[in-house]
């Protein structure tokens, strides 16, 4: 709790021709008059409402970028570890190799993969919901309507086929609407459908990238599956960038919703000033 005093005006501050002090100080009038004393007391501020309380969907959304971030590691670590095991194979066509590397290389590898395929599904789900709160935020500040359903919404961004055109299509529809570029700076927006438009193709890339890797793995030849690792290391790191870069998606979207950030409108409107009686 604050306990500073401060000084507070009387009511009546204001001179005997009714003018405000400040007003009655610019225009060298006589000295005001006070008709009660100023006096003492704790600062007071309003009381500001209490918060809505957040949904699941709020709570799982608020994770996408730490799970973007985290996935796009994993991924990198699933590509170094592809990149071992490939040498390793390089080192195993002349030498022999004790079965403990063997064995290490091949856990490495099963591991970082497993681990960035689960957490690449639980980034999905909160990207998904991060989609949803993002659509209803932008039609709530610039007055739009949503015409789709959250169902929908999350099921068309998380299950494919849908999932490689849904979710970019939603933001580009929200970009590219009227009224948000008659309030939006055309430059912010042409960013911001750029980043959107790197992201869609890197992220279909990744799908049609995994569906080859996995085809290429059932090979029976040794250099055919050695190649098949060597294309496990791009596909890590495709998967990784397409990571990152929805990361940055979602930090510029984000700032189309952001409060503190006013539009071209708010920046062109009127602005009255006027003199402060007291502080």
């Amino acid at each position: 709790m604050n306990f500073r005093w401060t000084a507070k005006p009387p009511p009546s501050a204001t001179s005997e021709s009714g003018n405000t002090i400040a007003q009655s100080a610019t225009q060298l009038s006589a000295t005001p008059r006070y008709r009660s004393h100023p006096h003492w007391g704790l600062e007071q501020h309003p009381v500001e409402p209490a918060p809505a309380p957040k949904t699941t969907q709020h709570v799982v959304a608020s994770y996408a970028t730490y799970l973007l971030a985290f996935t796009a590691a994993l991924y990198g670590a699933a590509a170094v570890a592809e990149l071992i095991r490939y040498f390793t194979l390089l080192y195993n066509r002349t030498r022999l190799i004790p079965l403990p590397i063997a064995y290490t290389t091949d856990l490495l590898v099963v591991t970082a993969s497993i681990a960035a395929l689960v957490f690449a599904f639980l980034t999905v789900i909160s990207c998904a919901s991060w989609l949803i709160n993002f659509r209803n935020e932008m039609c709530h500040r610039y007055g739009l309507r949503e015409t789709r359903s959250t169902r929908w919404q999350f099921i068309a961004t998380v299950l494919p086929p849908m999932s490689w055109f849904y979710p970019p299509t939603l933001l580009a529809e929200l970009i590219q609407n009227p009224r948000v570029q008659s309030v939006r700076n055309p430059a912010e927006l042409h960013n911001v459908l750029s980043r959107i438009k790197q992201w869609w193709t890197l992220w279909v890339l990744t799908w049609l990238f995994a569906g080859a890797s996995i085809i290429w793995r059932t090979a029976d030849t040794v250099q055919a599956q050695a190649n098949s690792v060597l294309f496990a290391v791009i596909v890590n790191v495709v998967a990784s960038t397409c990571a990152l870069l929805a990361w940055n998606v979602i930090r510029v979207c984000s700032k189309l919703v952001d409060v503190t950030q006013p539009t071209d409108e708010e920046n062109n409107s009127p602005k009255r000033w006027i003199v402060a009686s007291s502080p």
